[in-house]
């Protein structure tokens, strides 16, 4: 493992955080932090989303009910599918690990060290910030994209110089959050800043249409629930056929050994 591996600039971070919570009595899970940090250039503004009088981002609730429901289609097709193909794993929906709750984790029982995530996005947009705090932990995402009808399965060294780069320039904002540097930085973060700032603007707020991103869009759902069941499918069968391999490969080489001892 080199020394720019993302695990290991993720235990970093996890340090970081240690040391931000010590200095300002904050109690904030490492997937808030990094996802604060990567949001808000602006420093003071990173600060007061990390301390509780802290404001989320509200979302509608057509929003929150689509991505519900599609996630829990997806499960209930997914254990369907499994059971069909006779492959045995778990399914997890929010479970909570270093990088975040992931909309579904699936986990083989062969090979049992492999863990395909999978990030539900109903609308247009892929989640580039999420997406790369995913595979600092995980090898390999899979992305439904059900407002697109398509699905995308990503590998971590496909990203790899991009997102140690993440990594590495979030570290560098925690370390600007320790030292206490009063930046601020102006743009479109700037809008819903409760900040006494020149610069802060109330949030435009967004309506749903209905007709284009329901009536509409549906239609692509089951495509991307699909085309995302197909991909974990074929990882998990070729994972299985890798480790029962590696397995006969040992068996293999015992059994030399062994006979040379005799």
């Amino acid at each position: 493992m080199g020394v720019s591996s993302p695990q290991l600039l993720l235990d970093q971070l996890e340090s970081l955080l240690v040391q931000v919570k010590e200095r300002y009595g904050i109690r904030v899970s490492l997937a808030r932090f990094l996802s604060v940090l990567a949001q808000y250039p602006c420093i003071p503004r990173c600060l007061h989303e990390l301390t509780p009088n802290g404001n989320r981002e509200s979302i509608d609730v057509f929003y929150l009910d689509r991505h519900n429901f599609l996630v829990r289609f997806l499960v209930n097709r997914l254990a369907i599918r499994l059971k069909k193909e006779g492959i045995k794993a778990e399914i997890r929906s929010e479970s909570k690990t270093r990088s975040g709750a992931g909309d579904v984790d699936v986990i083989p029982e062969d090979p049992p060290s492999l863990t395909v995530r999978i990030e539900v996005k109903g609308g247009q947009g892929i989640g580039i910030d999420q997406i790369l705090r995913y595979l600092a932990e995980n090898s390999v995402l899979i992305l439904c994209l059900a407002g697109r009808g398509e699905a995308l399965l990503i590998n971590r060294n496909q990203l790899t110089e991009l997102l140690n780069e993440y990594l590495k320039t979030l570290i560098e904002r925690a370390n600007s959050l320790l030292d206490g540097v009063d930046e601020k930085l102006v743009g479109p973060w700037c809008a819903g800043c409760p900040l006494r700032c020149p610069h802060a603007h109330n949030r435009s707020k967004h309506r749903p249409d209905l007709w284009e991103e329901f009536i509409l869009q549906n239609k692509n759902w089951m495509k991307a629930i699909n085309k995302t069941i197909d991909l974990v499918v074929e990882l998990l069968k070729q994972a299985r056929k890798t480790a029962s391999r590696r397995k006969q490969e040992k068996i293999n080489k015992d059994d030399v050994l062994g006979g040379d001892a005799n």
